[in-house]
Parts: structure tokens; C-alpha cells; sequence
């Protein structure tokens, strides 16, 4: 669930903390925020004007109502109107291409009270929404947290996964498509304001979006449907059943547990990490899109590299030095260059003594595990906590030279750099 929390840090990126540099409709005292949008609404239809310019007077309505927190959530619904009006407004489809993602995840937590304990969903919220000192930002998290469907709480990670193939993932799709129009808008660029979204003063409260956070904002969204297809592949269901069982030991039973008790475990449970009946579909549809996702990054990188004078005062600046985009490139993009491999990743803690092993995540997309307990050890020293014997070297294909395990223990004579919990070969003579 920390992914969910950074969603909604990003859901409020755009309306960081600040002071207020101009007057906000929303924010008057006279008359509620719906009564004030109803009214600016029905101005708009009944005016004199063409569809695309009352399309750009919804969208300013609906960026004016995003820069308040008494209105937020009332944005959406004057993007929609927009976009009725003009199909190609650049304005109304970049803010709610953000918006619906988002807003089709509200009441998340609460929906996966079951799966995740009700106990721990607290936690979350709790965590979250404090630390959040603003009230009207704490409102507008704490609705987006809490204010799920009626009902529709998931009883087992199946019925998550379905949430997520028949609702999410569709949602993302149309964000793409409309972040793609935007970028097909020559003259694309908007000013936010967000004075309103919190106390702490500033001198600056707006930003300037354009062509780069647009592209960013789709390049992330591939890559977010890319891992909801990966994580709704295979069968989590009878994960519920095993912690359940951890859960009701005390917490030095639990400590006492050894890698072998886990795998023994998770072997009782036939279905459990099986590919789900849609799963290759979902990775063979995934893998059209690892591609462009890892391109994009690096494409998106490469901008903020190289245009530095022109990303003064954007939200997204440019890198003030190479080393930063070097750092964004050996971090999270490394996971799409695995899976878009092959890739020879570094393998160790220390540059200095680490090397390189060859993983090509690509198998799980072309040639997906039936079932991944089959890449689990066999065999346990007696203590049960390492591994012996692995059935697969190769782990399916990720590790095409099958070197993952060697590399490990040649290193592991020379150095503390790395530690698996495995045992080399020199060691099984010992045994």
C-alpha cells in the first residue's frame, strides 16, 4: 500500500504547500463551492459562445475548482464538460487524464480492509494522513482514502485483480489516450496555482506544465499498467490462508521460522503463484508497452539532461547535474531495463567490487511461468535456513547464463558484498 500513498502524494503534487497570490471563486465565502460551480456552469452553456471556447471555459473552470480544496472534487466533472464540447482541448485532457486514474482508486484502503487486515488499513490512513498538517489537504486525502463504494470491499486478491483487469486498467488506457492529444498540441502549456493548498508562505504558488510532464505523466502510466497486469498474472488467493496462519503465532514462533518452513508452506497450496487463466494474456499485452515505458523514461531523462535553461520554474526541472540523471537511470529505470532485458545488472553493495549477472525479464512476458513454486529450492542445509538445490538455474529464463548462484559464491570468497541466503558449493562438502 505505500505505492497507494505515493499515488495520492501525487495526486496532490500540483497543489503543494503555499500562499495565496490570486483570488480564487471557489475560495469566497459567498455561497458553497457547488452552488458557485453550478452557477459559473450554467453561465458557460447559456453564453453566446462557440463549443471549443465554452470547451476552454469549462477547463478553466475545472482548473480554478483543482486549485482549491473546497472544489476540488467537483474538477472532474467540468473537464468532462469540455471534453464533450471539444473533444481536443489540451487543457481538460491533460488535467483529467491525472484526475482519473486517481479518482477510480478512492476508497482503495478501505476496499482492501479484508485482504490487508482492517488493523493495518488504519495504519495506513492514520500514517498518511498524518503527516499532513493542512486540514483542507487532509479532507481532500482523507476522502480519497476512505470514500469507497458501498459494499465493494475485496474478499480475496482475485476480486482485486478483477477491480483492477476490468476497471483500472481500462482507466489508465483512456488517461493515455488523452495525454496523447495533449501531446499532439503544438502550443500545449497551462499555469497552476497552488496558493490555496496550504499555509506554509512562499513568494512563488504557480507552476508551469507542458510537453514534459505530459509525457512524464503518460510514460508513468504505462508503467503502472505494465505492473497491474504483472501483479493480476497469478494466483495470490490462498496468500491469505498462510498469513492467517503466521499471524496466529506469537512473534517468537515467528522468528523461529526458516527459509524451509516458508517454502514448505507455500508448496501445500497447489494454486497459489499459478498463472491465473487470463494471466498470459495480461503478459503478452504487458510487454507491448515495457518497451516504450523504459524508452520513455530515459527519452523523458535525456530532456530534463539536456534542457535545463528551459525548465526553469517547471514542476518538473530539469537535473542539475549528470549524476542525478545517472542515479534516476541505475535506480527505478533499471527495473524496466530488466524488463526489457537482457540486462546486465549490477550485482553487489559496493561499486567497487561489484559485477554484472545477465537477467532478461522479457521471459515473463513471451514465455510466462506456468508456475513460479517451481523456481523455489529443493533442498536446505540442516538448519533449514539456506538453500541447497535450486531446480532451475536459469529461474525460468530471467537468468538466460544460469550464473546468478555462481557469481554469488565466487564473490562471496572474496568479500561481504553480497548475502543470499544460499549455500556455495564448498560449503555443501561440510554438510
Amino acid at each position: 500500500m505505500k505505492a497507494y500513498s505515493y499515488v495520492l502524494v501525487l495526486t496532490v503534487v500540483l497543489m503543494v504547500a503555499g500562499c495565496s497570490s490570486k483570488k480564487n471563486q471557489f475560495e469566497s465565502r459567498e455561497g458553497s463551492p457547488n452552488q458557485i460551480f453550478t452557477q459559473s456552469a450554467e453561465e458557460i452553456q447559456k453564453s453566446d459562445d462557440d463549443s471549443k471556447e465554452k470547451a476552454e471555459r469549462f477547463a478553466l473552470l475545472g482548473q480554478t475548482a483543482l486549485e482549491s480544496p473546497k472544489a476540488s472534487h467537483l474538477a472532474i466533472q467540468a473537464f468532462e464538460e469540455a471534453l464533450k464540447l471539444d473533444g481536443y482541448n489540451a487543457r481538460a485532457n491533460f488535467y483529467s487524464a491525472l484526475l482519473l486514474p486517481v479518482l477510480s482508486l478512492k476508497g482503495l484502503p478501505m476496499m482492501m480492509s479484508e485482504i490487508l487486515t482492517p488493523k493495518y488499513t488504519q495504519e495506513i490512513i492514520d500514517s498518511t494522513l498524518k503527516g499532513i498538517r493542512d486540514e483542507s489537504i487532509r479532507l481532500v486525502v482523507s476522502d480519497l482514502m476512505k470514500d469507497g463504494k458501498a459494499g465493494a470491499v475485496f474478499k480475496t486478491p482475485s476480486e482485486f485483480q478483477q477491480f483492477i483487469t476490468a476497471q483500472f486498467l481500462p482507466t489508465l488506457e483512456e488517461s493515455q489516450r488523452r495525454l496523447e492529444v495533449v501531446s499532439k498540441s503544438a502550443d500545449f502549456k497551462v499555469t497552476f496555482d497552488f496558493g490555496h493548498w496550504g499555509r506554509r508562505r512562499s513568494l512563488k504558488t504557480t507552476v508551469t506544465l507542458d510537453h514534459v510532464e505530459a509525457n512524464s505523466a503518460k510514460t508513468a502510466m504505462k508503467g503502472v499498467s505494465v505492473w497491474a497486469k504483472i501483479i493480476s498474472a497469478y494466483n495470490f488467493d490462498d496468500a491469505l490462508s498462510l498469513r492467517d496462519k503466521y499471524m496466529a503465532k506469537d512473534r517468537e514462533s515467528r522468528r523461529q521460522m526458516t527459509f524451509k518452513d516458508v517454502v514448505d508452506d507455500i508448496k501445500q497450496y497447489p494454486r497459489l503463484l499459478a498463472i491465473n487463466s487470463n494471466g498470459a494474456d495480461l503478459l503478452r499485452s504487458a510487454r507491448e508497452s515495457i518497451s516504450d515505458t523504459s524508452e520513455g523514461i530515459k527519452i523523458v531523462a535525456n530532456m530534463l539532461g539536456t534542457n535545463r535553461a528551459e525548465r526553469e520554474g517547471k514542476l518538473i526541472p530539469a537535473f542539475d547535474e549528470y549524476e542525478q540523471y545517472f542515479g534516476c537511470r541505475a535506480g527505478s529505470c533499471m527495473v524496466n531495463d530488466i524488463l526489457s532485458g537482457p540486462f546486465a545488472a549490477p550485482f553487489g553493495k559496493k561499486k567497487r567490487q561489484e559485477r554484472t549477472v545477465l537477467l532478461d525479464g522479457t521471459v515473463v512476458f513471451y514465455r510466462p511461468i506456468a508456475d513460479l513454486k517451481a523456481l523455489l529450492p529443493t533442498e536446505f542445509d540442516a538448519s533449514g535456513k539456506l538453500a541447497k538445490t535450486f531446480p532451475d538455474v536459469h529461474f525460468g529464463g530471467i537468468v538466460p547464463n544460469g550464473d546468478l548462484l555462481s557469481t554469488y559464491c565466487s564473490m562471496s570468497k572474496e568479500t561481504k558484498n553480497v548475502d543470499l541466503p544460499v549455500v556455495c558449493p564448498e560449503e555443501k562438502k561440510t554438510n
